[in-house]
């Protein structure tokens, strides 16, 4: 990754990154020789430094005749963050609950196109129990490196439980060929059920995928929802076919 994106990620503006990097660069200076290297004018050099400075990443030697500023070790920008990290982490709860109080209400996310279902898969796929609903001709047909992509990731995170519901074509039964992980369960619907649309059912939410004329995944986030088409999705994996 591009160093100037991680530090701006990092929380710092372009100007913060210029004469950090300028700092850097020169192991220690004045503000003339500051805003000389990284092209920024004296006057706003200044105000720059004390927020760097303020941020950890800055220090400065005050001496008879000139205030010299030095750049901390870049090893320093891991402990901030490694900071900030258990800062986050002390006020998760309260973050948490305050999160809760509109637990009760669906949250509903329209992602559209193929960005839309690429980022919907991400999403189901970070977490370790998931349960799939569908039918993989319709995903083959419009968006076959989805199909891949999905193979590779789950093979990658060996410890995810996945169980898939899918109908028996020809695409269905060469994917649960060459899918054979022990966590990695694979079932048929009989052939009098067609699914129009894939369901996702994983954490408290839902996810329904749309992949023929309009493209798009729907998301519901609630745990009622989720808890109810769980329901649904364990009675059909029990007349599921292997």
């Amino acid at each position: 990754m591009n160093l100037n994106n991680v530090l701006k990620r990092l929380g710092l503006d372009e100007k913060e990154r210029k004469v950090y990097l300028a700092l850097l660069s020169l192991g220690q200076g004045t503000i003339k020789e500051i805003a000389s290297e990284s092209g920024q004018k004296r006057p706003h050099v200044y105000n720059i430094l004390e927020d760097l400075a303020a941020k950890n990443l800055v220090s400065k030697s005050p001496d008879a005749k000139r205030i010299t500023y030095f750049a901390e070790h870049p090893q320093k920008l891991l402990k901030e963050i490694s900071k900030t990290r258990n800062a986050v982490k002390s006020v998760l709860p309260d973050l948490v609950s305050l999160y809760g109080v509109h637990e009760a209400r669906p949250r509903v996310r329209l992602l559209e196109g193929i960005k839309g279902i690429e980022q919907a898969y991400d999403e189901a796929l970070a977490y370790d129990r998931i349960d799939m609903c569908g039918s993989l001709q319709n995903v083959k047909k419009n968006f076959g490196k989805i199909i891949d992509q999905v193979s590779k990731k789950t093979k990658k995170n060996q410890q995810a439980h996945i169980r898939e519901l899918l109908t028996r074509d020809s695409v269905g039964v060469n994917y649960a060929q060459t899918t054979i992980r022990e966590n990695h369960k694979i079932r048929f619907l009989p052939q009098k059920f067609d699914f129009p649309i894939d369901c996702f059912i994983y954490g408290n939410s839902v996810v329904l995928f749309s992949l023929t004329d309009h493209v798009f995944a729907l998301i519901i986030e609630s745990q009622d929802i989720s808890k109810a088409l769980g329901t649904f999705f364990e009675l059909a994996w029990l007349s599921g076919e292997e």
